[in-house]
C-alpha cells in the first residue's frame, strides 16, 4: 500500500508539478493524495495522509512549529519541503516534530526517499541542512554550552 502523502504550499504551481513529477516517477511507494494551501485548508478538507511535505513559508503567515505539531496531533508524519533558507524556520518546524527536511532543489527521487524514511519512523534530514543549523549565526549567539549544542544536534537529527 503506498504512503498517502499530501503537499502543503501556497504555491499552487508547487503543489501541481509535485503531483505531476511524482505521478512521471511512477514510484508506487508515495501517491500524493491531497494538497492545500495551508495547514488550516488541508484538515478542513477531510483528506488524511500519512506523510504530510510542508512549506515553511504560507501565505497565511502560520508558524512552523505550530503547524507541525497540529499536523503531528492529526497522526502525520512532516517533512518540511521548501528552499530551505530560513534556518530559523527549520529549527522551529523540527521542534514542533517535523522528522524531515528536503530541498525544492532536491530531485524527486531523493524527496521520495525520504517521505519512505520518515514514514517508516526514522529522521531524513541531510548533514548539509545541520550543519547550516548549526552554523546559524543566531543559533551560535544563543551562546549554548558545548553539551547543549551535542544535544541539539543529535534531537534534530533523531
Amino acid at each position: 500500500m503506498p504512503i498517502r502523502t499530501a503537499v502543503i504550499d501556497d504555491h499552487e504551481a508547487i503543489r501541481f508539478g509535485v503531483q505531476a513529477a511524482f505521478a512521471k516517477a511512477s514510484d508506487d511507494r508515495v501517491e500524493i493524495v491531497a494538497s492545500a494551501g495551508t495547514v488550516d485548508e488541508f484538515l478542513a478538507s477531510g483528506m488524511d495522509a500519512d506523510v504530510v511535505m510542508l512549506d515553511l513559508r504560507l501565505a497565511d503567515d502560520s508558524d512552523p512549529k505550530e503547524n507541525a505539531a497540529v499536523l503531528r496531533e492529526h497522526g502525520c508524519q512532516v517533512v518540511v519541503y521548501s528552499i530551505a533558507d530560513n534556518t530559523r524556520l527549520l529549527r522551529r518546524a523540527l521542534a514542533g516534530g517535523a522528522a524531515g527536511v528536503c530541498r525544492k532543489a532536491d530531485s524527486v527521487s531523493e524527496t521520495i526517499e525520504a517521505i519512505v524514511a520518515v514514514a517508516g519512523g526514522q529522521q531524513a534530514i541531510s548533514q548539509e541542512i545541520l550543519a547550516a543549523i548549526e552554523g546559524d549565526s543566531d543559533y551560535v549567539a544563543a551562546a549554548l554550552g558545548a553539551r547543549e549544542r551535542e544535544m541539539l544536534s543529535l534531537y534534530a537529527a533523531g
